[in-house]
């Protein structure tokens, strides 16, 4: 994507230019000319990436029906991006590819399982147990890699590692300081999880285990809830480390809906301001859950405010894949690929292409819309070049393979 952009043309359109001057091996001497000050005031990065939230999910977008005031906010405070897409159709590949900076032709995992082998060959094929070696842990430079290289403190909540299991110490190996989440996709789906794993201990949550708690999709003031519990260890985090930068990952679960196992209904603590719509029940599930979600997102952005980090924050946010509307039972009713043709799992627009905000208070100008097409393995060379170092050579993102002081 963007062959004929180079990197500094791109930062320029998201109003990040000026930072990337002090990036890449060919501009040491712009490097060392620049003051004390400024090669130390590396701006902390926020990478928030929702679940199957479609391109007309947010109101920012077309969404007419949800609320979501916070990340519309944040729309009209930076750049909304028409033309952004995902690495893949479905959640597995589409993280890899954004953790590893390829697109899918290199990215080493394709599906949401491992390889599809002949295992018998007269009852017909199955899937290996285990990725092949090099395919997963990646034998590649991840995203949480560089910017740990590069003097930043690392932190990922919530789907971890392309929702991928990796052995003990491979999560700190791959880049993070800080780690909490989900071991694999599947798990991901219980909003009430009776495991979770933090920095290779595993943690269990014994008020989630009735069913009471596990089955309904209204579960009250019950058990621990797992998208406001990463919301706590989120603002710890960024109190925690906010005397320096620092690169939050947070690839939610929020919107997908559970495994079928469990009931169909998505969980949340209470309906919101949804209770009295003339909408069915799963519908109003589903607009609660983001609303909440939207309200997380403005938690974050306030903290930053109270820890006057925000200038010197920038904010990310998007999808891994199109709208998956099974969780609301197929209906009409939200219109979340608005325009698009189909969704989650084809490789129409519908199912690739999603939304991305920039935000970043005085550096990026707001109420900006650009239908500059980009996609999520564009975004190591960016994000490389605003902490000031060297892209992986093997990304396939954006700018990656041009050097020298005008690239």
């Amino acid at each position: 994507m963007l062959e004929r952009q180079t990197r500094r043309e791109f930062l320029k359109t998201i109003g990040i230019a000026s930072f990337s001057m002090a990036a890449g091996a060919g501009c040491s001497k712009i490097k060392r000319s620049l003051p004390e000050q400024s090669m130390s005031s590396k701006p902390n990065i926020i990478l928030i990436m929702a679940d199957d939230l479609g391109y007309a999910g947010l109101g920012c977008y077309g969404q007419t029906l949800i609320r979501i005031p916070r990340i519309d906010q944040m729309a009209r405070e930076g750049m909304r991006f028409t033309d952004f897409y995902a690495a893949s159709t479905v959640c597995v590949p589409s993280r890899c590819g954004l953790i590893t900076g390829q697109h899918p032709g290199h990215a080493t995992i394709r599906d949401n399982f491992p390889p599809h082998v002949d295992l018998d060959l007269e009852n017909g094929g199955g899937y290996m147990r285990d990725y092949p070696k090099g395919a997963w842990p990646p034998n590649v430079t991840t995203l949480g890699r560089v910017l740990k290289d590069a003097g930043y403190r690392t932190a990922q909540f919530g789907k971890l590692e392309a929702g991928i299991p990796m052995p003990a110490g491979k999560m700190t190996e791959h880049g993070w300081d800080t780690w909490m989440g989900f071991r694999s996709t599947g798990a991901a789906f219980q909003y009430y999880p009776t495991v979770l794993w933090k920095n290779d201990e595993r943690l269990t949550f014994e008020a989630n285990k009735p069913d009471d708690v596990r089955r309904p999709g209204i579960v009250g003031d019950k058990g621990v809830y797992s998208a406001d519990l990463f919301m706590e260890e989120i603002s710890k985090f960024i109190r925690e480390n906010q005397q320096e930068p620092f690169f939050l990952y947070f690839p939610s679960q929020v919107p997908h809906g559970r495994s079928p196992r469990d009931g169909d209904e998505i969980q949340v603590p209470d309906m919101g301001s949804y209770g009295d719509r003339p909408w069915t029940h799963l519908e109003k599930l589903y607009a609660a859950m983001m609303t909440r979600f939207d309200d997380h997102v403005g938690r974050i952005i306030n903290l930053l405010k109270e820890l006057d980090l925000d200038e010197n924050t920038v904010i990310f946010f998007t999808s891994d894949n199109g709208d998956e509307n099974s969780y609301y039972k197929y209906t009409d009713r939200f219109h979340a690929t608005g325009p698009l043709r189909g969704k989650k799992r084809y490789l129409y627009e519908g199912g690739i292409r999603v939304p991305m905000i920039v935000r970043w208070p005085g550096h990026i100008k707001a109420r900006q819309t650009s239908d500059l097409p980009w996609a999520a393995w564009d975004l190591m060379a960016p994000f490389a070049d605003l902490a000031g170092v060297q892209a992986p050579a093997h990304t396939d993102g954006l700018g990656s393979h041009i050097t020298g002081p005008t690239g």
